[in-house]
């Protein structure tokens, strides 16, 4: 009894002390269940796809909310006041960086009107604009254009986002629009984490990121466009701004 128990101990503090990471839990499940093998080459494969999704999108739809934030101070108060609200009902204090730690997860969810300014940002300037490849598996006629069996085929669903048919006024920054119950709220209309059983993995977790930074960076400072830079858009590996810089801050205790 006392080997097993000196053994059950020692298995504890093994997993206890272990690295709580992706590569970690994919090496694991590897030893302890055979069936599930990968090769390492997947391995990387799967590793980068995560760090990359998980990190430049994220970055760009946060970056690109806040250069319209700095352009809009009226859409900028009215998504401050919304995070105020909200955390002087969870604290009396009125530290910035106090009101921001009484927000729980799901006050963060909860935070509507910053979650609308996220989605207006990811409709006019989407980190990813075609996500659907796909190989034809058949000849078709479409409109003017004739796809044979086997040719590569893409969709530039930015081009959804443009449309004046399903977005009024669509160059408008305009958070508003997704605080309704109109039409671009149908699933095949916003799709700037594609859609499916293959869509975004982590598209959840990058609204709670984008949200919980914007709210903290807007608790504590003003946001001003930097009329000294150039804005020039351009697709690289994601579709973003060219240049940085596009912002400043300016500290709201001051």
């Amino acid at each position: 009894m006392q080997v097993v128990e000196k053994r059950r101990i020692e298995l504890i503090e093994v997993i206890k002390s272990a690295k709580n990471n992706f590569l970690h839990q994919y090496l694991k499940e590897m030893i302890v269940n055979e069936k599930s093998k990968i090769s390492n080459e997947e391995i990387i494969d799967n590793f980068l796809a995560l760090f990359f999704a998980g990190t430049d999108t994220t970055g760009n739809m946060t970056r690109v909310a806040l250069y319209y934030l700095s352009l809009y101070p009226d859409i900028q108060n009215k998504a401050r006041e919304e995070i105020i609200k909200l955390a002087s009902s969870r604290t009396k204090s009125t530290n910035p960086v106090d009101l921001f730690n009484s927000l729980t997860f799901e006050d963060i969810q909860n935070l509507n009107f910053l979650n609308s300014v996220l989605k207006e940002s990811l409709r006019l300037i989407p980190p990813a604009i075609e996500v659907f490849p796909r190989v034809a598996i058949q000849d078709i006629q479409i409109g003017d254009f004739e796809v044979k069996k086997g040719d590569f085929i893409n969709t530039f669903f930015i081009y959804n986002f443009s449309n004046p048919e399903i977005y009024p006024e669509p160059n408008n920054f305009d958070p508003s629009r997704w605080m309704k119950q109109i039409d671009q709220q149908n699933t095949f209309n916003f799709t700037p984490f594609s859609l499916g059983p293959r869509n975004c993995i982590g598209q959840h977790l990058a609204m709670i990121e984008g949200k919980s930074m914007l709210a903290y960076i807007l608790l504590n400072f003003e946001i001003f466009p930097n009329k000294n830079q150039e804005v020039v858009k351009e697709m690289k590996i994601i579709y973003g701004f060219q240049k940085d810089n596009l912002v400043y801050f300016k500290n709201r205790s001051q």
